[in-house]
């Protein structure tokens, strides 16, 4: 700032004390309110992908059925045999491969459910096809970036033990969004209680719909795009998990703070806190070659 105006400098001939503008707020591209994960996974998936994952439905029996000629020529000539893809009219599950020859409009999907398995068959962890972006969904997920970790088959959330409001929080958030009951357990060699949600479908949907892998080395400390294109609510609520998970409050309860290893994690949260208009500063602290944002 010069005077009453606008200077253009590069960054490096800045000095401590000169003005220089910034947004008090940045507001979202668009306002998602639910993720079609039939749709997503349509797009992000290559075809032999697809044949791991079932999609299941009442609705696709007669559906099946009147597109059969299409879908037992294309199941076939994959290696499916007649009888399976007959089976597939009584049971109502079909891979994910070849849903799209049945012609089901996608407001259809909120009654399907989804699911991934093995070719030859199996049990399958199934969850809703549709899932509703809102608070409770982007609370648990800046719980699972904050305090969670998933192995190939389970999605782990690790609570305190003296949170006892925060495992309640986290047992019930399973069931409400994903219709799955947890397993909770007092893990023995921490202070701390462990929220297990043992499906294997949930793992790879957070991998792959919302770009969380399960572990921090291969890039789950990251704010979800989803997150920056939501509403409000959903957004606050994202936050409100990181710092259920790796914040506290001051002393005076003036202001929040959270502690990452990651700087990426550091950046993202403060662009996630000018979208949602929110006052912050960022610092590093440095132990040795440690580095906490």
């Amino acid at each position: 700032l010069r005077g009453v105006d606008l200077q253009v400098k590069k960054a490096e001939d800045l000095y401590v004390g000169e003005r220089v503008p910034v947004v008090r707020k940045i507001p979202a591209a668009n306002e998602i309110g639910q993720i079609d994960v039939i749709e997503r996974l349509e797009n992000l998936l290559a075809s032999d992908e697809k044949e791991l994952w079932r999609v299941s439905g009442e609705q696709l029996k007669e559906a099946i059925r009147a597109k059969w000629q299409t879908v037992l020529k294309a199941a076939t000539s994959e290696g499916y045999s007649y009888e399976g893809v007959r089976y597939w009219i009584k049971s109502g599950i079909i891979p994910l491969r070849f849903l799209g020859s049945l012609d089901i409009a996608p407001e259809s999907h909120h009654a399907l459910k989804i699911g991934v398995g093995r070719r030859g068959g199996g049990r399958i962890a199934w969850l809703p096809a549709v899932l509703g972006v809102d608070g409770r969904l982007g609370f648990f997920l800046g719980l699972f970036v904050a305090d969670g970790s998933a192995t190939a088959t389970y999605v782990r959330l690790d609570i305190a033990s003296s949170e006892p409001n925060l495992l309640k929080a986290a047992t019930a958030l399973p069931k409400s969004l994903f219709g799955v009951s947890p397993r909770v357990y007092k893990e023995k060699s921490a202070e701390m209680y462990v929220v297990q949600i043992n499906n294997a479908s949930l793992v790879k949907i957070l991998e792959k719909v919302f770009g969380l892998p399960g572990s921090a080395d291969r890039g789950k400390l990251k704010v979800p795009e989803i997150i920056f294109n939501c509403r409000e609510q959903t957004a606050h609520r994202f936050t409100a998990g990181m710092v259920a998970g790796d914040g506290h409050a001051s002393k005076e309860r003036r202001f929040v703070n959270m502690a990452t290893a990651s700087k990426d994690l550091q950046n993202q949260a403060a662009f996630l806190a000018a979208r949602l208009g929110l006052a912050f500063r960022m610092s590093t602290h440095r132990k040795g070659a440690q580095a906490l944002y």
